[in-house]
């Protein structure tokens, strides 16, 4: 990664670290619940809220209002959405077949109760996929497809960005080393969507798309009563594997790999400040 893409990835880890330790001080010390809360809300930001501090240092001929409209310029294709839809909505359904064809857990028992969708819903809109998006993808993705191919930049972008969790790891509830195959799963897992993510955003040029997935990757596996278990974890990661290896191989429009291209349009002040 390039300098200035490096100390984006340390600043925005360190925020967000550090966000974690002060979250854990008013849980557990002060035992102001609501106010961690409100931290947690936050610190799902720290992407973006690194990417307003930073801005005049990455993109230094560059208005940050004109920057924030260009992410949201392309246009999405119906297609697209729906191909996101059936790709994110058959690994959630796979997780569930899996348990319930093998007798491990009956469907109704995997599924939260009726009336925490609307919380989870809420929480999946407004931490993660509208947090996170802005930073990984409309920063980082985009800089590192200055220089390597787009599924190079997928791959390094989904370890980054699975290692930024790295506290929430040891938070699991696991220990030994379930932490450490826990840590494997999530890093598969979010590499793996990070490639999805990719494809799709190259189609749309529209910072939507990867809110949109990041969205559905939360949400629908909300649903999923036993998502903190290791076996459902191990299938969905697996699922998204499969998912990730298939778009590699099918390479719609040549949008992952080729010589490095950039995933989204951008002026020329941004590419002369990367």
């Amino acid at each position: 990664m390039k300098n200035a893409s490096m100390k984006y990835v340390i600043f925005t880890y360190l925020f967000f670290w550090a966000f974690i330790g002060v979250i854990g001080l008013f849980l557990m010390v002060l035992q102001l619940d609501e106010v961690a809360s409100v931290l947690q809300i936050i610190s799902a930001w720290s992407p973006t809220i690194v990417i307003l501090f930073m801005f005049g240092k990455l993109y230094k001929n560059e208005k940050l209002l004109p920057f924030l409209k260009r992410q949201f310029s392309g246009k999405i294709k119906i297609s697209v959405v729906l191909w996101i839809l059936a790709v994110l909505g058959l690994t959630c359904v796979g997780t569930l077949l899996y348990f319930n064809i093998t007798d491990k857990l009956p469907l109704q028992k995997l599924l939260i109760a009726p009336g925490a969708v609307g919380a989870l819903l809420l929480n999946s809109i407004i931490t993660g996929a509208t947090g996170e998006e802005l930073g990984w993808r409309g920063y980082l993705l985009n800089a590192l497809t200055k220089k390597y191919s787009p599924l190079k930049a997928a791959i390094i972008v989904g370890i980054v960005w699975s290692f930024w969790h790295l506290p929430l790891w040891f938070l699991s509830g696991y220990a030994g080393w379930e932490v450490a195959g826990y840590g494997l799963l999530f890093t598969v897992s979010l590499t793996s969507a990070s490639i999805l993510i990719t494809m799709f955003y190259s189609l749309s040029h529209n910072l939507l798309i990867p809110i949109l997935i990041h969205f559905l990757m939360n949400f629908l596996m909300g649903l999923v009563a036993l998502e903190q278990s290791i076996a459902s974890f191990a299938v969905t990661s697996a699922l998204y594997l499969a998912a990730a290896v298939i778009a590699i191989l099918v390479n719609y429009k040549k949008v992952l790999y080729g010589r490095p291209a950039r995933v989204s349009p951008m002026t020329d002040s941004e590419a002369g400040s990367l």
